[in-house]
């Protein structure tokens, strides 16, 4: 981990420490690198992807599914974000829940 000692914001570091974290079974460390990557950056939407990746990995599947939702909402793919983020309204987080309703009308009006 000596290249994110010495540039702890680079944005690609992170992708990759976290892709990393992953190929080794380490999802909870790759959810939080993944987590920064996209707090720093939300538009960053290949973390979006590798953060639901990861999540369903380590089973959380109602997280898994809202953030394969949003990578597949902007990469326009409709058809893909709907049906996860449908799987995604199993959160237990009402906040997350009204979210994605939200995302949901956006993208029902766009198709």
């Amino acid at each position: 981990m000596i290249s994110l000692s010495i540039a702890p914001d680079d944005m690609e570091c992170l992708f990759f420490l976290g892709r990393t974290q992953t190929g080794l079974g380490r999802y909870g460390n790759a959810e939080n690198t993944f987590e920064k990557l996209i707090e720093k950056d939300p538009d960053y939407n290949q973390a979006l992807y590798f953060l639901g990746d990861a999540y369903g990995r380590h089973g959380r599947m109602a997280d898994a599914h809202y953030y394969l939702g949003l990578y597949y909402k902007n990469e326009g793919d409709f058809k893909n974000a709907e049906f996860h983020l449908k799987r995604a309204l199993k959160t237990n987080d009402p906040d997350k829940k009204l979210k994605i309703k939200e995302i949901l009308k956006e993208i029902s009006k766009n198709r």
